[in-house]
């Protein structure tokens, strides 16, 4: 069956000329009117807001089967899953270039580094996040509504089920982990830096289990990244309770009960990192707090002897 209209390539490169020429002079002016972090934080929020309106518009126009779109969608996904390791390869050489000046005593470097590190993060994951998830939810949907359908695009298979989990997983965890801990860093060797604060004295002191958090999102990426390329088929009760409930919403047009569950596995999983997370702070908190207690009942203890 076929799916909405057809715009050729010519029509798809002047739509695309429009549109970033609009974007370009709205953004030009809003970010002339701001300065410092605030500029940075409006230029995070025209990039983010960019991706998403011309992925959805995109997918409006070009709700067809194996159209332009379905071509830019499958280079853009590819693409921007390698632009999420090489920004986590980046990141961890931020790391090193701080660590080292630390090592060396040079704060101020180190302050240099982490900032570098803290822009990084604030501008580039989302959009690349957001590139990934909405052209994997229409290569899912493409898989769904071709003809013949194509099983091996199904959320219902072993391999495609681990990329969406471990997709949920980099999303969410770096949105509550990995930029919450690069922004404490930063403001920690600023402090340090600027208010020439002992080390002992300075807010947020980083913790090694941090470094380790930011570790294990570069060295989880190539698992993930072997899934899509080997593309593993493991029959399991997983994927057939998502066969199931893909079945259930068969009322719905062709593709979007693919889509919906894809979906709902990704907010799922985000729900999860986020009670995750949430019991790990207050263990944390507990800890922190727990040792000054006992140290405050000890002094009064000794005062009134």
């Amino acid at each position: 069956m076929d799916h909405g209209f057809y715009i050729n390539w010519t029509s798809w490169a002047l739509i695309l000329v429009v549109w970033l020429t609009c974007w370009i002079i709205l953004g030009a002016k809003g970010v002339a009117t701001k300065a410092g972090d605030e500029r940075l934080a409006l230029v995070q929020i025209l990039i983010r807001a960019f991706i998403i309106s011309t992925w959805l518009g995109m997918f409006a126009l070009g709700l067809r089967a194996h159209s332009v779109v379905s071509v830019i969608a499958l280079l853009c996904h590819h693409a921007a899953f390698l632009a999420l390791f090489c920004f986590l390869i980046v990141g961890q050489f931020f790391q090193a270039e701080a660590w080292w000046s630390i090592r060396k005593r040079r704060f101020t470097g180190a302050a240099a580094s982490y900032r570098r590190l803290w822009v990084l993060t604030e501008l580039f994951p989302a959009p690349i996040a957001l590139t990934i998830l909405l052209t994997g939810l229409r290569l899912i949907w493409e898989g769904a509504i071709a003809r013949p359908p194509v099983p091996a695009k199904s959320p219902a298979t072993f391999w495609l089920l681990v990329i969406i989990i471990g997709f949920g997983v980099f999303f969410w965890d770096g949105i509550l982990g990995y930029t919450p801990i690069v922004r404490k860093w930063k403001n920690y060797w600023e402090d340090l830096d600027i208010n020439n604060l002992p080390l002992d004295g300075a807010p947020c002191h980083p913790k090694l289990t941090d470094s380790l958090q930011l570790w294990v999102h570069c060295l989880s990426w190539p698992a993930v990244f072997l899934c899509g390329v080997y593309r593993w088929e493991i029959p399991n009760p997983a994927t057939d309770f998502v066969g199931h409930a893909i079945q259930k919403l068969e009322f719905l047009p062709t593709g979007w009960p693919e889509v919906i569950i894809a979906a709902a596995m990704w907010l799922l999983t985000g729900g999860i990192v986020a009670a995750i997370r949430f019991c790990i702070q207050d263990i944390q908190d507990y800890c922190t707090t727990e040792p000054s207690h006992a140290s405050e009942r000890r002094c009064s203890g000794a005062t009134r002897r």
